[in-house]
Order: structure tokens, then sequence, then C-alpha cells
């Protein structure tokens, strides 16, 4: 299992520098606006970018192929791309932790961003790997991207017209920001109850997307 996560950190090592400069530059740009926005968008990217650009990887080279005659349960090679999506949310978790250390010591004074938000955001980015993942496998890296994305659109548009009672209305930032914001605040008492329930989800997905890779003919 450490060897799979390992080959996929050193295959992505470009990316990763690549997606550390973006981190860098969110975090100064949120600490500038006082956004927190910026950096808890990012937290959701990572964890959709990584697993795929690791995927895409391994199709273009024929991973698959290889793996398979490798003594190694399929599952394995299913979980690896999980903790590489969950070490890509934490890695996005650290420039946070850091300014909400130099906030607390007083060097930063503005900082608006609190436990409830990142637990919500991490939930998030969690609940949107599990539902992602399942289609990845089954599908492919390409195809699989654009039928979650497809599906995940449709889902996103769909509840404020349901909301509004067929009535269209346009999602604008505002209104996410007040979403967040509300839903951070009914979660503050229990910040860390919806991270337990979105790791569960991924448990669920893992072992869907175990199943429908080790019945997946390898092409």
């Amino acid at each position: 299992m450490f060897a799979l996560f390992l080959k996929d950190i050193l295959s992505l090592k470009k990316t990763l520098r690549l997606y550390a400069i973006f981190l860098v530059v969110y975090s100064v740009i949120g600490v500038f606006t006082d956004n927190s926005a910026f950096f808890l968008t990012f937290i959701v990217l990572l964890g959709m970018m990584l697993p795929l650009s690791a995927m895409t990887l391994d199709a273009a080279c024929h991973w698959n192929r290889y793996a398979a005659c490798l003594p190694m349960p399929r599952a394995a090679q299913v979980t690896s791309k999980y903790l590489l999506s969950v070490f890509g949310i934490l890695f996005a978790l650290l420039p946070t932790g850091v300014l909400m250390g130099l906030h607390a010591t007083g060097l930063l004074p503005k900082f608006a961003l609190g436990w409830p938000e990142i637990s919500l955001m991490v939930t998030l980015g969690l609940l949107i790997l599990a539902f992602q993942m399942p289609f990845l496998f089954w599908f492919g890296p390409e195809r699989g991207r654009f039928v979650s994305i497809a599906i995940l659109l449709l889902f996103c548009l769909g509840i404020p017209f349901l909301v509004m009672q067929s009535d269209i209305v346009a999602v604008d930032e505002t209104f996410v920001q007040h979403l967040i914001t509300h839903m951070a605040a009914l979660l503050e008492a229990q910040p860390w109850l919806p991270l337990a329930a979105a790791l569960v989800c991924n448990l669920v997905s893992a072992c869907i997307s175990s199943v429908i890779f080790s019945r997946k003919e390898i092409d």
C-alpha cells in the first residue's frame, strides 16, 4: 500500500510543485483580501484533482497492465488513490494551520476562518471525492471526470430551482458564501461530526470502487 502511494507521489512530483505554488498564491490572496474562500476552495480542488491526475498518468503509461502482473490485489490500487486525495486535502490545510497559529499569537490580526468553516469545506471535499471516484474507476479518468462533473452540475443547479419553486435564479458568490456561513454556524457545536460522516461515505465509496475495478477488464 505504501509503495503504491509513494509511486503516485513520485509520478506527480512536478504536479505537486505546481499545486504548492498555487497554494501559496491562494494563501497570500486570502490574507490580503481577508477572504477565506481562497483557502477553502483549494482544499476541494486538491481533493478532486490529485486522484484524477494520478489515474490519467496511469492510463497514459499503461500502469494497470503492468500492475495486473504483480502479486497485489486491485483493491490496494483503489485504496492508494483515496489516500492520495486525503493527502492532498491535508497538504492544502498546512498553510491554513500556519495562518491560524499566527492569528492566535496576534501576529496576524485579521483572519476570518475557524474550525467550523474548515470542517465544512473538508467535508465537502471528501464528499465530492466519494462521489467522483467510482465514476473514475468505471469509465476511466477522462470520461469519468466529465460524467461526474455533469451529474454534480445538474445536482447543484437543480437545488436552487427546487428551493425557489421553479423560479430561475442566479446562484452568485454571495449566495454560496451565505450558505457556507449558515451551515458552519449550525455545525459549530460539533464540527467533527460531518467529517466522520464524510469518512464513512468514502469507505463505502472505496468498497464500490474496488468492486467496479476488480470486475473491469484491463485495457
